[in-house]
């Protein structure tokens, strides 16, 4: 129920930023190339080296659809501007075109007759915009098993993907050919390897209906037939050239026959979602005045079982995972910083923020009931749309373990989360994830989901916050994404009593403190928060 402000509370009438209007995007408007942008130091060692690559990927080619293949263009570290863009060899005449930017370059659809033409253009060409791309491509690729596992061995991604009963269950990446014939082949080299038992397709919905009171509201999941998952699919690949879906990969070879077959742009290990959990420290008072009651904070967590906090939680969605398995001594820890963090860590400075919650018990415990990914974004799509009118904060404590050479992608969970934030207008605040013993060291899913605010840790000098927290990872993100955006206190006390440290416990001191924000300010949205 709407709650009266305490005196002298006011919205802030003239916020210092403001959005006057709609992002439009619209294209760079780049100048025809110059003599001047020819690089003539290296134009006549790329002629050879690019013209004899083309050829040899004439001579061997990979898995061709409709006669199509991929290549990867990787451009000089000083040519990366649009200026550059390769259009002088890539276009018509070559029987090419250029798909999208890729990481330090462009992917490109090519025909393997079109190849021919390509090398002479490569070879031949006083065209000044072709000497201008010819001088700043580094290197040709054709699309290989090595390029679709992104320079991760086969064996290694085997190993940490979720196992299921027929196999172990990865992410494919249909290839976004613009010619619909190859489309319309990709569908039918994945329909044939699953039809030999290669591959299985998965498919999960999730809904939820409700009653007139909070205790009906059940969660249907239903699994459509494997034929069902594909065909979905392929109509939305057919349409918007771009697909992914969830596949259970019968073996380690089955995997690599997969990444040779040419039907995947890129594959990745569905893993588990973890809590960061790191060892276990007064107790408040509780129950909290109903005067003191204040915002909503979504928790994604294990869920709350602590009875003390039973009148702040505002609702609770149906569970994802049962309470056998849900984390919830995660989950009973963050949703008591949610609600009152600086009334259990008095010793630091922390603003006196008290927040309500909602649950959305989402998160296992570490080896039990682990939803795949695909069902878990299904399912918090459902709870989001349920509440997003009434809760903007969905404070995210839980990270996927990462890997080295994971650091160069963005992830599907968090591809998957800024989907559900931008359509719905949700804040997600997400923890940046903590050090594994075999990790890199670098943002953990979803920490690098783009509408989001990434929380990383610090230490606590005296009753301020210091030093990074040796525990917690650091950034830059994928391609260079500024993450995290905030860093606070990471050791801090909960429910529970011990000190726990980790980037879980620092994220919903930020989520009040969001929720805060929204309900002080006038006409806010989760960008301007």
């Amino acid at each position: 129920m709407a709650q009266e402000r305490n005196a002298g509370e006011r919205p802030v009438l003239n916020p210092a930023l403001r959005l006057m209007r709609e992002a439009v995007p619209k294209p760079v408007t780049g100048r025809s190339p110059t003599e001047a942008q020819v690089h003539i130091e290296r134009l006549d060692r790329q002629r050879e080296t690019l013209s004899t690559t083309i050829a040899a990927i004439r001579a061997t080619p990979p898995r061709l659809h409709a006669g199509r293949l991929h290549l990867r263009a990787r451009m000089y570290d000083d040519s990366l501007a649009p200026t550059y863009l390769p259009r002088g060899i890539f276009g018509a005449k070559t029987h090419t075109h250029i798909v999208a930017p890729i990481r330090d370059g462009y992917l490109i659809e090519a025909t393997l007759e079109g190849l021919d033409a390509l090398s002479n253009e490569i070879a031949d060409s006083d065209a000044v915009d072709a000497r201008v791309a010819i001088s700043r491509i580094q290197e040709i690729q054709s699309q290989t098993t090595t390029s679709v596992f992104h320079g991760r061995d086969a064996n290694i991604l085997w190993d940490r993907a979720i196992v299921g009963d027929a196999g172990s269950l990865f992410t494919v990446w249909l290839p976004p050919f613009v010619n619909v014939a190859a489309r319309d082949s990709v569908i039918a080299e994945l329909a044939s390897m699953e039809r030999e038992g290669a591959i299985q397709s998965v498919f999960a919905t999730v809904s939820m209906t409700r009653g007139s009171g909070q205790d009906t509201a059940i969660l249907h999941v239903s699994r459509q037939a494997e034929s069902a998952s594909l065909a979905q699919v392929a109509r939305e690949y057919r349409t918007k050239r771009v697909a992914k879906l969830t596949l259970v990969v019968a073996s380690a070879d089955a995997l690599t026959q997969l990444a040779a077959s040419g039907a995947s742009y890129r594959i990745d290990p569905v893993v588990p979602l973890r809590a960061q959990m790191f060892p276990q420290g007064s107790d408040p008072d509780r129950p909290i005045p109903q005067e003191d009651w204040h915002p909503v904070v979504a928790v994604v967590d294990g869920g709350m079982t602590a009875r003390s906090y039973e009148s702040m939680e505002a609702w609770r969605a149906p569970s994802l995972v049962s309470d056998v398995d849900a984390n919830t001594i995660q989950g009973n820890r963050v949703s008591s910083l949610a609600i009152h963090g600086y009334a259990w860590n008095s010793h630091l400075r922390l603003p006196e923020l008290v927040c309500r919650i909602g649950t959305v018990q989402a998160i296992a415990k570490d080896g039990r009931g682990h939803e795949s990914r695909e069902r878990f974004l299904s399912y918090l799509r459902e709870v989001v749309k349920a509440h997003a009118s009434e809760c903007k904060v969905w404070n995210m404590s839980f990270n996927e373990p990462t890997f080295p050479g994971d650091e160069e992608m963005v992830s599907d969970l968090g591809h998957g989360i800024r989907s559900i934030a931008r359509e719905y207008g949700i804040l997600p605040v997400v923890s940046v994830g903590n050090i594994a013993e075999r990790g890199h060291g670098r943002i953990c899913p979803p920490g690098d989901c783009e509408a989001s605010l990434t929380v990383g840790g610090r230490v606590a000098m005296d009753d301020v916050p210091d030093a990074h927290c040796p525990v917690c990872v650091v950034g830059p993100g994928p391609d260079g994404m500024l993450k995290p955006d905030l860093s606070w206190f990471s050791t801090l006390r909960a429910v529970g009593g011990t000190p726990a440290t980790g980037s879980s416990f620092a994220t919903p001191l930020v989520a009040s403190l969001a929720a805060h924000a929204f309900q002080a300010l006038k006409n806010p949205t989760p960008d301007l928060v």
